[in-house]
């Protein structure tokens, strides 16, 4: 189990760090809305494949990896942040999908219904009134951040 002091360790200046990732969620909760905050290290990150943090907010965010320049992208290095949740089946499993490109877009396909998810703005490739929450998101310092930000 990861502490907070191993994730941000500059966040627990003015305050014994919690010791479980209950209290570090709770810590996040504190944090105002539209700031950059720590989610992880990038080391907890798995080329090609996502995993799941959670926002300031409680909500289960599906972060990707993107390690650099490849045969479907131009972009080098990329972190993205969607909802974890598949909006066909209601269950946080997109974290576990499978990234690939289509059409120029990189996408992740849910692994239940394999419904696809543009990576950038969470729109849906098979169903244009359905896309999923994405938030920005950043590499600095060997953490990842996220802009945890309302609703769009």
């Amino acid at each position: 189990m990861n502490t907070i002091r191993e994730y941000a360790p500059e966040m627990t200046t003015n305050a014994p760090p919690p010791h479980t990732n209950e209290q570090f969620y709770d810590h996040l909760q504190s944090y105002p809305l539209n700031v950059w905050i720590p989610v992880c290290h990038k080391r907890d990150l798995v080329a090609w494949s996502g995993i799941t943090v959670r926002s300031t907010q409680g909500e289960q965010i599906a972060l990707f990896y993107i390690p650099g320049k490849t045969d479907f992208s131009e972009k080098m290095e990329q972190i993205y942040a969607i909802s974890n949740i598949d909006p066909f089946s209601g269950t946080g499993v997109l974290a576990r999908g499978i990234v690939s490109s289509l059409k120029g877009q990189t996408v992740v396909a849910s692994p239940l219904y394999k419904q696809r998810f543009n990576l950038e703005n969470g729109q849906c490739l098979e169903d244009d009134n359905i896309s999923i929450r994405t938030w920005p998101a950043r590499l600095v310092g060997g953490y990842v951040e996220i802009k945890d930000q309302a609703p769009r």
